[in-house]
């Protein structure tokens, strides 16, 4: 997917992931969950994603990712300003 750079891209795609929701029931029980979270410091996205054991909840694994803000801070659009920073972090996670 090729990453918006002004609102009137990120509204068009959030509409066509929108018809792509799907909520259904787990087949079987997580034995893992992870949080990510971001901020911001003059253009940098920092984020970090920590892991979990599910249901005990025992810390497993931390990663972060730092990227360049490309996409301006508007409420109801923070996933494309954030998300390149929490896709790196979560994806170093190697559970």
């Amino acid at each position: 997917m090729k990453w918006p750079n002004n609102t009137q891209a990120a509204r068009q795609i959030q509409h066509g992931l929108k018809q792509k929701v799907k909520i259904i029931p787990l087949t079987k029980k997580p034995r893992f969950i992870a949080g990510a979270d971001a901020a911001f410091s003059e253009n940098r996205v920092i984020a970090v994603a920590c892991l979990y054991t599910y249901p005990e909840l025992i810390h497993v694994a931390d990663e972060h990712g730092i990227t360049k803000a490309t996409f301006p801070y508007i409420p109801g659009f923070l996933s494309f300003r954030e998300g390149p920073a929490i896709i790196q972090a979560i994806s170093k996670l190697r559970t």
